[in-house]
């Protein structure tokens, strides 16, 4: 939150670190569709536009993976650790191998639907 001078301009220094970042993820080529593709999108507010245009941007490198899977959480983008921390450590250990994965995706043998 910005609440004062000190967190508007730590907040300024994370945009101007971040947006160069934009350009060279924007130049890579995209994912191979074999590579496993796990994507938690949270929000807050998910039925509203800016959070629905959001969420198509982040769940299409799942749409393009042979194995891709997709959870939603009612949570911000730095709270989704501790408000979804089941869901996400229930994908990293789907993606590891190491287990599957009851939410909804496509992976033949990794998903329970």
């Amino acid at each position: 939150a910005w609440t004062d001078r000190e967190s508007i301009a730590v907040a300024s220094a994370e945009v101007r670190a971040f947006v160069p970042g934009l350009k060279s993820v924007s130049s890579l080529p995209p994912l191979k569709p074999g590579i496993p593709v796990a994507v938690v999108v949270a929000s807050r507010h998910p039925d509203d536009a800016t959070a629905a245009d959001w969420r198509a941007a982040q769940v299409e490198p799942a749409r393009r993976s042979d194995c891709g899977a997709v959870a939603d959480a009612l949570a911000s983008h730095t709270s989704v650790l501790d408000a979804q921390r089941n869901v996400v450590t229930a994908m990293a250990a789907w993606l590891a191998g190491a287990r599957a994965w009851a939410g909804r995706g496509r992976c033949p043998g990794r998903f329970s639907d």
